[in-house]
Formats: C-alpha cells, sequence, structure tokens
C-alpha cells in the first residue's frame, strides 16, 4: 500500500538520555533472562545501520569529543540497509549537553544528502535530487525540515572542510518496555567500520570493532530508569561504560587495526538466508524466527545470540527453514 499523509510519520528531534553498556555472552544471556518480560520488540525490530561520519581533515570533532567535554556533536548520513541514489536517507546533527542526547535530523534522498554535506544548499539540493514518493519529498522542504536544515548548515560553517571521514555499520536489534516508563533498548551486534572506502552504497564491509563478540547495548530514556530495570543492571553486574562506535574506531585506525581481515555484514531477513551465505564470515541469528537459532562459525568462533524475549527453558525450538523477520 503506497502510503499517505496519515501514515507517514518522520520524527525528526530527540531529547533523551543515552547511557551505553559493553556486554559479554554472559553478561546478556543473564542480564535478558532478568528483563525479558518487560520488554517487547519495536516496530522496526531488526535494521541494518550504515552511518557515514563526517569531520575535518584533522578530524577535530571526534578528538573534541574523546576529550568528553561539556558539549560535543557529530555529523552525519545514517541510511537503513545499502542506499541507492534515491533512497531516503537521514542527515544528522548529534548534540551532547551535559550528558543529555540532542538529535535532529532531515530526510532526503542519499543523493541529496551527499550534495548537502559537500555544500550544496539545503533546498536545492533536495529539489534536485528528489524522493520519489512526492509525501516524502514534500515533508523535505516543510518548515520543521528547512529549520533544521539551517542548523546543519551552520554546522557546517562552523566546522570548515567537512570531509566523509568513517563508515559504521551495524546490525541492531530495537526493543521497549511495555510498562509505559518509555524506555528504549538497542543491540548493536559486531559493528565494522572503515575509512577505505567512504561511500555507504558500496559493500556492507569493514574492520571488526571488537574481536570477542561483544554487543553494545544501549539505554535511551526521557527520564529516570524504571527500578526494575536499575536493579536487574546491578544484579547482572553490568555498568555504563563509554563506548562511541566512531571514537573506537578512530582510536582502532591509529592503532594500526587496519591491517585486521574485513568482514561482511549480512543483512538479517532469514534463517535461510544467513544459512546461504556459506562463505559469510558474520551472522546474526532471528531472535523473532526461533527462540534458539543457528550458530555460524566466525574465525574460529561460535557466535549464538538467543531470543533476548524467551526464556532459557524454551530454547531448544528446532530452527524453522525460511522464517523471516516481520
Amino acid at each position: 500500500m503506497e502510503p499517505t499523509r496519515s501514515t507517514i510519520v518522520i520524527r525528526t528531534t530527540f531529547a533523551r538520555n543515552e547511557k551505553k553498556y559493553l556486554l559479554t555472552d554472559g553478561d546478556y544471556r543473564t542480564l535478558m533472562e532478568e528483563i525479558r518480560t518487560k520488554l517487547a520488540y519495536d516496530d522496526f525490530a531488526h535494521s541494518q545501520i550504515c552511518s557515514l561520519y563526517y569531520d575535518t581533515a584533522n578530524d577535530e570533532l571526534i578528538n573534541r569529543s574523546l576529550e568528553k567535554p561539556l558539549y560535543k556533536e557529530k555529523l552525519r548520513i545514517r541510511s537503513y540497509g545499502r542506499p541507492d541514489a534515491d533512497t531516503r536517507v537521514y542527515v544528522e546533527l548529534k548534540k551532547k549537553f551535559k550528558g543529555v542526547v540532542y538529535k535532529r535530523r532531515v530526510a532526503c534522498s542519499y543523493a541529496a544528502a551527499r550534495a548537502f554535506m559537500n555544500g550544496e544548499p539545503y533546498a536545492r539540493a533536495v529539489t534536485e535530487h528528489p524522493l520519489v514518493n512526492p509525501v516524502y519529498q514534500a515533508q523535505c522542504l516543510c518548515a520543521n525540515s528547512m529549520q533544521i536544515a539551517a542548523e546543519i548548515a551552520n554546522c557546517l560553517h562552523r566546522n570548515p572542510g567537512l570531509q566523509p571521514r568513517m563508515v559504521i555499520i551495524t546490525n541492531r536489534v530495537a526493543l521497549h518496555t511495555t510498562d509505559g516508563s518509555d524506555v528504549r533498548i538497542t543491540l548493536d551486534i559486531d559493528p565494522v567500520w572503515r575509512n577505505t572506502s567512504t561511500d555507504l552504497d558500496n559493500e556492507m564491509e569493514g574492520v571488526p570493532l571488537f574481536d570477542d563478540g561483544r554487543i553494545i547495548m544501549e539505554i535511551k530514556c526521557a527520564k529516570a530508569y524504571p527500578l526494575w530495570l536499575s536493579r536487574a543492571l546491578a544484579a547482572a553486574k553490568v555498568y555504563p561504560q563509554s563506548c562511541s562506535k566512531y571514537g573506537r574506531a578512530y582510536v582502532a585506525q591509529h592503532d594500526g587495526r587496519t591491517a585486521r581481515p574485513t568482514m561482511s555484514v549480512v543483512p538479517l531477513d532469514s534463517v535461510a538466508q544467513i544459512a546461504a551465505h556459506s562463505t559469510a564470515e558474520y551472522t546474526i541469528p532471528d531472535p523473532l524466527s526461533t527462540p534458539e537459532p543457528a550458530a555460524v562459525s566466525r574465525a574460529g568462533r561460535i557466535l549464538r545470540i538467543p531470543n533476548p524475549l524467551v526464556p532459557a527453558a524454551q530454547r531448544n525450538v528446532a530452527v524453522q527453514e525460511g522464517a523471516t523477520c516481520a
């Protein structure tokens, strides 16, 4: 069904607390066993997130961010999956002040986003490179989008010489609480990075950010955590820590880790599709199709991520061939 004005909702502003946690396989299993009954999948429970970060030739933005100042900002183009020129993507200005994250973004075609970031006026870029869907295209030029685009243009002006510097790709599982506390939890699994090709429409591959399969869990909320979540985190001995994917990739780059083998990021559409990639070095299972998905060996280890919403005692169900994500 073709979207209508009443069915399309694009959120363009966010203001919330965001805390990251690095989870081992044991951390993940322990924590999810405690909180799974309080969680449900988001409408877009699975996504492949591709982010292209802009910085100066001297990497001033990320260096400033790594110093943990009171205020910091990042500028990126984000797509969900590998984009074509007319794919809808987001140009995002992400700011953090006193621990609160503010995100402002505009949606436009990938070609328009690249043109805008290369210095072309926003209105001209989205007019010359329109989205195919007329409703989406109209939203590109609405008053709210024009205001946010002006803020992004101001960031470009304040930081002359911004250019594509780093691509980060990850598969993400998104959850939310069901008790009305308005908390979102995301799980980023086996993220990769590259700086050798800074075009999002190239192959979905890069250098692994972690060697041991750790998961980046991020908890996002406007207010305090509900008590049950705080208790579960404490019981699992899981504590927040700084874990900027761009920051870690930048450090890895200067540690000479670009010599490590690259890894392909296979989007999770089905268990059957993952199994078909017999040469792939990477996989995540489909947590919606089976409680205990098939494991695939990557670089000599087994990566097994159980369904976060199913009790451990029920994780002996066989994989249903061809089951797909919602």
